[in-house]
């Protein structure tokens, strides 16, 4: 089998580059506006966190066969973790999108 040739195409490896270029000021910012992402992310792994402890409750219950007011007190509770956790989520993604060079 011979040799394969890369054919440049300089329309193309330019754009490359801008987009290259643009990805780099979108990290660069990021970088310098870590510390609120930081908080949300602290933040987030809290909130997995509770979902994790509290589906493993709820997993306890009905694998006892308990289907009283424990677990119908956790329903609730899993739903409004589940609430916090998107709130922090559209907050990570505007901070994001902020963040991204407009093209």
């Amino acid at each position: 089998m011979g040799k394969r040739t890369l054919v440049r195409n300089p329309g193309r490896d330019g754009a490359s580059r801008r987009r290259l270029s643009d990805l780099a000021v979108t990290r660069d910012r990021a970088l310098q506006s870590r510390e609120g992402l930081l908080e949300w992310d602290d933040a987030l792994r809290s909130v997995h966190h509770a979902i994790r402890e509290t589906r493993d409750d709820l997993r306890q219950y009905e694998q006892g066969g308990d289907f009283g007011a424990r677990l119908v007190a956790l329903v609730p509770s899993l739903a409004h973790v589940r609430d916090r956790r998107g709130q922090l989520r559209r907050k990570i993604d505007e901070r994001l999108a902020a963040l991204r060079p407009k093209i």
